[in-house]
């Protein structure tokens, strides 16, 4: 079966209503996938994948898996929630080997691109959905600036190890906006895997 119709099968045309409502409070408050012509915030397709035995709608129009290659999800303690010394987890490590090519997940305005001892070097993207995308232990600086405009597929940096790392992954995380300033994270893997599907 050609990857096309493959394709095709995952992707579900929905009025923006019924998508909403489908999508569950975590997809909804998040924003939703927009349609990537006018950057609207109105869901028009989606994945349609499985959660805790119930079918919820992941926006796939306008985004794209952030990392180019091999990838892997790791295991549990790699997922959003899983507890680390007292907290817990707030993004999704993607294990890839260092220097694979990192890409915006989604168009976008540069807010963040720092250094800091237990993220490395990151970067956060103010996402034209209304989420905040954060990537974290880069190999090096960002190859782009807090108020450059960023496009979804546009080169961003490089998977690397910096940071509190054992290995080379992206921390991606997404955030209702805006991150650690009034928004609050979601469980990025749905997305993450009806972006890399489609990818």
């Amino acid at each position: 079966m050609s990857s096309l119709t493959h394709r095709a099968r995952l992707a579900v045309a929905l009025c923006p209503l019924v998508a909403l409502a489908l999508a569950g409070p975590d997809i909804a408050a998040a924003g939703s996938g927009g349609n990537a012509t006018t950057g609207g915030t109105t869901p028009t397709v989606g994945a349609k994948l499985r959660r805790d035995g119930r079918d919820v709608l992941v926006a796939v129009s306008g985004y794209v898996f952030p990392i180019r290659g091999q990838h892997s999800y790791g295991t549990s303690i790699n997922r959003f929630g899983a507890p680390r010394g007292g907290r817990r987890h707030l993004g999704q490590d993607v294990l890839a080997p260092a220097g694979a090519v990192l890409v915006a997940a989604r168009g976008g305005r540069v807010t963040h691109r720092a250094f800091q001892g237990a993220a490395g070097n990151y970067l956060v993207i103010a996402a034209d959905d209304g989420t905040d995308h954060v990537y974290m232990h880069l190999l090096g600086a960002a190859r782009v600036s807090p108020g450059q405009r960023v496009q979804a597929g546009e080169p961003i940096g490089r998977v690397g190890q910096s940071g509190d790392a054992t290995a080379p992954h992206l921390h991606f995380e997404v955030w209702t906006a805006h991150w650690y300033s009034g928004g609050r994270p979601l469980d990025p893997l749905l997305r993450l895997r009806a972006w890399d599907a489609l990818s």
